[in-house]
């Protein structure tokens, strides 16, 4: 991408038209490597554009709500499990072999020392959600440590219902989340 912008600007193009995301790689405040190739783009003149939105389905943000502080965040006020689906309180039932790929990061990225998890749930017929896949990065402070969980999966059982779970690990304040999720279906 350095290379494409920078030749971009040696050769005197007029507008960067972009539609990509990237994910987990910088804090989404506007700072960031990206946000430098951009600002060095609009330095020359370019008119930089990025597509809005197009994850949109596929994003949950907001900030670590632990009402009964057992150490699981709760969405809504209501559940601790964020079960994939349209909006209506109904879940997507995801086929045996279907990637799910959940992206989460969170506003600590100076110091890194609000330590959360992010783990994967599937629904069982007997109506039970059961662990599938986690990740369980340390944030303590430690050199190239970011604020960031990934879950990469790919679903084995029998169509069912998943969703995701965020818990507090170590942290002495309620961070800001952004999770995504583009893999998920829209069934």
């Amino acid at each position: 991408l350095q290379e494409a912008v920078y030749w971009a600007i040696g050769n005197n193009v007029d507008i960067i038209s972009t539609s990509f995301g990237f994910y987990n790689v910088t804090p989404g405040d506007g700072t960031g490597f990206f946000q430098d190739l951009v600002q060095d783009a609009r330095a020359a003149g370019v008119l930089w554009i990025t597509a809005a939105g197009n994850n949109r389905e596929q994003h949950w943000g907001g900030i670590y709500n632990d009402p009964d502080n057992l150490g699981s965040h709760y969405f809504n006020g209501t559940s601790s499990i964020n079960f994939f689906g349209p909006g209506d309180g109904s879940a997507y039932g995801i086929p045996a072999g279907y990637p799910i790929e959940i992206r989460m990061r969170w506003d600590d990225w100076t110091d890194v020392t609000q330590d959360y998890d992010l783990l994967l749930y599937r629904y069982r017929t007997d109506g039970i959600w059961v662990q599938a896949a986690s990740s369980y990065n340390d944030q303590n402070g430690g050199v190239g440590q970011r604020p960031t969980e990934s879950i990469f999966f790919t679903t084995t059982a029998e169509t069912s219902a998943y969703g995701f779970m965020i818990m507090r690990r170590d942290s002495t304040r309620n961070v800001n989340f952004e999770v995504f999720t583009p893999t998920v279906p829209h069934l």
